[in-house]
């Protein structure tokens, strides 16, 4: 599972959010909420850093 986890954190848009493409570094909200299921999948919660990124309010 460190894999997965690190591919993840590694393949975040700049935005905080997830590409369907790991080329593009624009996000979609469906493939950031994948992202947000496969973290908790991994066993990381709304206090990891990268799970804060991605569902930051502005």
């Amino acid at each position: 599972m460190d894999k997965a986890l690190q591919w993840l954190v590694d393949n975040q848009s700049p935005d905080g959010g997830f590409s369907i493409d790991t080329r593009v570094k624009s996000s979609t909200i469906d493939m950031t909420g994948m992202a947000l299921i496969a973290f908790a999948a991994l066993g990381e919660n709304q206090n990891y850093s990268a799970v804060k990124k991605a569902i930051k309010e502005d």
